[in-house]
């Protein structure tokens, strides 16, 4: 996979950051990320933890992570499958230990209420931005070999 990382003036990229994705088919139909693009804006490339946590978002996007083109989002529930290892982590965060489909919002995004601290919500990295074993298990769901000591410590928000 080839990710290269361009800044931009602001006037080219008002919306202070962009990724662009370029897919392909193996052999089985199944479409997977080749290389990918990250824009900044150059007028906040300082401001290198909010640069950090939406890097890793958009990152997670050229990945293919949470993507529609993966087969586990159900437009149905609007929720990512539970039959995943990313339903199975989740089943873990919530303490029941049995896979559960995930909430999201849209096509590609955790729900921003339900996992407020977690980079691939909807809010393009909340202030602490972190990675799941969830989001590392959706991962793996497609096709990516994972290492799950690499998540933040992470635990779902009280109700």
């Amino acid at each position: 996979m080839i990710t290269e990382i361009y800044h931009a003036s602001p006037a080219r990229n008002p919306s202070f950051m962009q990724q662009r994705q370029d897919l392909e088919k193996d052999k089985n139909g199944h479409v997977f990320p080749v290389a990918g693009t990250i824009t900044y804006d150059n007028d906040s490339v300082n401001q290198i933890s909010i640069n950090r946590r939406i890097a890793i978002h958009e990152m997670a996007y050229i990945l293919g992570l949470v993507s529609v083109n993966s087969g586990f989002f159900d437009s149905a529930t609007s929720t990512y499958k539970a039959k995943s290892h990313a339903g199975w982590a989740y089943g873990e965060l919530l303490g029941t230990y049995r896979q559960t489909a995930i909430p999201m919002i849209g096509k590609e995004y955790w729900d921003y209420i339900d996992f407020p601290n977690e980079a691939l919500n909807a809010s393009a990295g909340p202030p602490n931005g972190l990675v799941s074993q969830m989001t590392i298990a959706a991962l793996r769901d497609i096709g990516w070999n994972v290492n799950y000591g690499a998540a933040d410590d992470y635990l779902l928000p009280v109700r």
